[in-house]
């Protein structure tokens, strides 16, 4: 099955996105750059933000997760009754679902898309694909977990008559506490590290008049784990076969 990823690289733009909506002036637009057919934002005020390099913090953080769960599934929602053994944050998107009979009464490849209700990772429902019917049953969902640490530098080109000034808002809080602790308070792996100095960088536009931009790199932490599906052994059963019986030529 193909590895999922938790943190990707649109929400780690929506918690970007929502720092900077929050020290910056209201007037003051905020856009992911490299998007087709966008015309050039209206205010006079704006921020781009363009990725530019990801880099390896240090090596995988790797774990193992076990979940045990009873479900059953209508077309393509996975209902849990009870979840006997949880792991980590149990029951997540991109998780492979099997069973205890030879061959697996789910269908292959049955994997967890999203959940709908209930305790996050746990009871409740689940959109599951692919479309099946399948009775109540004890249900597995183990994954292996590698957590890549990762600087994320984006480029920011602050464009307009108060650049100068929101240029320095951004780089005094990213420097601050400000930052910390409101990436702390966010559903989002990304926490601020460091920004460059900022660089006056004007341009003339088609009407051959000169516009304000400050560019600068902000530095962030992401730490994605990379999800792939693997099975357990949860039980051994012992047993005693009469090899003169059972392995000796007829």
């Amino acid at each position: 099955m193909p590895a999922t990823i938790s943190q990707t690289q649109a929400l780690a733009f929506t918690a970007l996105g929502d720092f900077l909506t929050f020290v910056l002036p209201s007037a003051c637009g905020v856009f992911q750059a490299q998007v087709n057919q966008v015309a050039q934002p209206a205010g006079p005020d704006y921020v781009m933000m363009t990725p530019i390099r990801q880099e390896r913090l240090a090596w995988n953080e790797t774990d193992y997760v076990d979940n045990v769960l009873t479900g059953s599934i209508a077309a393509t929602v996975l209902t849990v009754t009870a979840v006997s053994q949880s792991q980590g944050a149990g029951i997540q998107p991109g998780m492979v679902l099997t069973d205890g009979s030879y061959p697996n009464l789910v269908a292959a490849n049955t994997t967890v898309v999203i959940q709908l209700t209930g305790t996050p990772g746990g009871a409740g429902t689940y959109t599951v694909s692919p479309s099946q019917t399948l009775a109540s049953e004890t249900l597995y969902a183990g994954q292996r977990q590698d957590l890549v640490p990762t600087r994320w530098v984006v480029q920011l080109d602050i464009y307009g008559p108060n650049s100068a000034d929101n240029t320095k808002l951004v780089e005094g809080t990213f420097f601050s506490s400000v930052a910390a602790d409101f990436f702390s308070a966010q559903p989002y792996a990304v926490q601020a590290l460091h920004a460059s100095d900022a660089r006056q960088i004007p341009f003339i536009n088609a009407s051959q008049q000169y516009e304000n931009r400050w560019t600068m790199d902000l530095h962030l932490e992401i730490d994605p784990t990379i999800g792939t599906s693997i099975q357990f052994a949860d039980q051994v059963q012992v047993g005693v076969v009469e090899a003169a019986v059972n392995y000796t030529g007829a």
